[in-house]
């Protein structure tokens, strides 16, 4: 199914998953998983609750591309799709204390930047496919 993103809520403290909401809809996800920007829309594979209608389980999200933030009015450049997996890598390095003095966080972005890319351009992280062997 597809889902436009209306809110994006982190996981609440000593918790594991996050929740997404689209209208009435809430979608449990786990971060260190999935990734998602308010505003942007994804097919999304879920299952809904046995207990309450309204509540999904996120299994995979893949974003819809031309669609969702880059086409929000007001929203930033297309060209920066890799910021907020950045923004969440350091986040959650940080939170699990793999990021201790604020000079390892350039390196982490920079790591984060970089796989992002990659991963967009189909290739695996840490792939050269300008190696001559």
């Amino acid at each position: 199914m597809q889902v436009t993103v209306d809110y994006v809520n982190p996981p609440k403290p000593g918790k594991r998953n996050g929740t997404i909401k689209s209208g009435t809809t809430v979608y449990s996800y786990n971060p260190a998983e999935i990734t998602f920007v308010q505003g942007a829309s994804y097919e999304i594979d879920a299952k809904q609750s046995d207990q309450n209608p309204n509540l999904y389980f996120v299994n995979k999200a893949k974003p819809v591309r031309g669609n969702g933030a880059a086409a929000a009015p007001g929203a930033g450049p297309t060209d920066r799709f890799w910021l907020p997996f950045v923004s969440n890598t350091v986040a959650h390095a940080i939170a699990a204390t793999l990021i201790q003095e604020p000079m390892q966080i350039k390196a982490w972005a920079a790591a984060a930047k970089q796989a992002a890319i990659e991963l967009d351009a189909g290739r695996e992280p840490g792939e050269d496919d300008d190696m001559d062997i």
